[in-house]
């Protein structure tokens, strides 16, 4: 069973950061993605938090349609675009630096668990950080991060309140009064906030079109093929798939000469 720990008073006022990665935990077709905010909003506050809530999309967005992305900018979303894991990391660290304990931080994810132990290891260096999750299913074993409450995405999703009229109206206005503005309203305290960040080439930008059309020009593919290709092992130390652990398949030129010379 999912744990589902009502907020500490430490924490019931204090800020929550939420980092969303939409390629492992997508928006269900047919999803209105401006409940997104809202349905995340209502899963915290039906656990006691109430404090100011900060959301950030992750992932790759080169695919992600553009009415998409304006209604996440809609809904005060930032949109990073990027390596999730490197992403999500390098947010992580900032986001502590900048903003000193109590507070929470939301992971949702399917990718956590591969960073558990970084994860772990500085949940025990900072403390006074509460941890959330949100996932597409449940990991299969016990994990070594502690987090204090966990949801299902899609039932997360299912958890907006969408009879509050009122709520939804005020959105909506603090979402047109930041788009007509040079920089966020006050109230959200977000100094630091960005519609839309290429993290690969240190992109920003207010404008969904440029956002796009940064995506798909060509500076920012040669990156990316850049990026993938410094991923790549090197062919010459390839190992066959199913060799015994240690021998290679084609091991290097000085190799083979020094194996002939005992042969």
């Amino acid at each position: 069973m999912m744990r589902q720990e009502a907020a500490k008073p430490e924490y019931v006022k204090a800020k929550t950061a939420v980092w969303w990665d939409i390629n492992s935990c997508p928006i269900p077709h047919g999803y209105d993605v401006c409940r997104i905010r809202p349905s995340i909003e209502s899963a915290l506050k039906s656990l006691g938090y109430s404090g100011p809530v900060e959301i950030t999309v992750i992932g790759n967005q080169e695919d992600t349609p553009e009415e998409v992305l304006r209604g996440l900018s809609s809904k005060l979303i930032s949109v990073k675009h990027g390596p999730a894991r490197q992403i999500l990391l390098n947010l992580l660290m900032s986001w502590q630096n900048r903003n000193p304990p109590p507070a929470s931080m939301m992971l949702i994810s399917d990718i956590v668990e591969s960073m558990s132990l970084v994860l772990c290891r500085r949940q025990q260096r900072k403390s006074g950080y509460n941890l959330l999750r949100a996932y597409t299913c449940a990991p299969n074993h016990v994990s070594t991060l502690y987090s204090t409450a966990e949801w299902l995405w899609e039932s997360l999703l299912a958890a907006a309140d969408e009879t509050d009229s009122n709520k939804q109206e005020v959105t909506r206005i603090k979402s047109s009064v930041l788009q007509k503005c040079t920089r966020p309203p006050f109230i959200w305290q977000w100094p630091l906030f960005v519609p839309f960040d290429c993290f690969m080439c240190f992109f920003t930008t207010k404008s969904v079109e440029d956002f796009t059309t940064h995506l798909s020009g060509a500076e920012h593919q040669q990156k990316r093929i850049a990026l993938e290709r410094s991923r790549m092992p090197h062919p010459g130390y390839e190992v066959e798939e199913n060799a015994p652990e240690g021998k290679e398949e084609n091991p290097p030129e000085s190799k083979r000469s020094k194996m002939r010379a005992h042969e």
